[in-house]
């Protein structure tokens, strides 16, 4: 989904390149930049979790910086017009998240040994795309459903748990949803 941004300004860092600040027209749209991600047509440089339109206390911000992949690209951006983010097509994960190098079925073969009747994922088709690193949590992407991603904390006990709040599951409507409420701070108390 596209993200309309009013550029602000455009400046040079020596040695780092060409940055664009923009100001969000909707301030409760969120956004998320991946490789291949444009603003204007220009390709933006995909770099940890800047720019993050979330500050440190949850809240929107609403001027943000990006950086240009090609410093040349500026003078297609012109300041006080309206352009368009357009997020790239591959999902950025932060530490301690990894992705899967495949689809991998012993994770949701797990995940439906574990499952009961009342689950919330119960009869959901789920592929299996990432994992954290430091504990059992598994990131699912949802096929053909509302919800496009659900964070499972799997048990690995291989029976069905009689208890429906298991395993521990958290819906996510879209990637920003998920990359907002859950990557970046999963990131943030790794690194803490």
């Amino acid at each position: 989904m596209s993200v309309k941004l009013k550029i602000e300004s455009i400046f040079k860092v020596t040695n780092r390149g060409q940055y664009v600040i923009a100001k969000r027209l909707d301030p409760k749209q969120n956004f998320y930049v991946t490789k291949k991600s444009f603003l204007g047509g220009v390709e933006l440089t995909e770099y940890l979790d800047i720019p993050r339109s979330i500050d440190e206390n949850g809240e929107q911000r609403d001027i943000v910086a990006f950086h240009l992949k090609n410093p040349n690209d500026a003078i297609k951006l012109i300041p006080n017009s309206i352009v368009e983010l357009i997020p790239g097509d591959e999902l950025q994960l932060l530490e301690p998240w990894y992705s899967l190098p495949d689809i991998d079925p012993r994770f949701g073969e797990e995940l439906y040994l574990e499952i009961s009747k009342d689950h919330i994922l119960y009869g959901e088709k789920v592929n299996a795309i990432a994992r954290r690193q430091d504990n059992d949590d598994v990131l699912f992407e949802l096929i053909d459903s509302k919800n496009k991603y659900a964070v499972v904390h799997l048990t690995w006990k291989s029976k069905i748990e009689n208890d429906p709040n298991y395993p521990k599951t958290e819906i996510f409507k879209n990637w920003l949803d998920l990359y907002n409420k859950r990557i970046v701070s999963d990131h943030d108390l790794f690194n803490t």
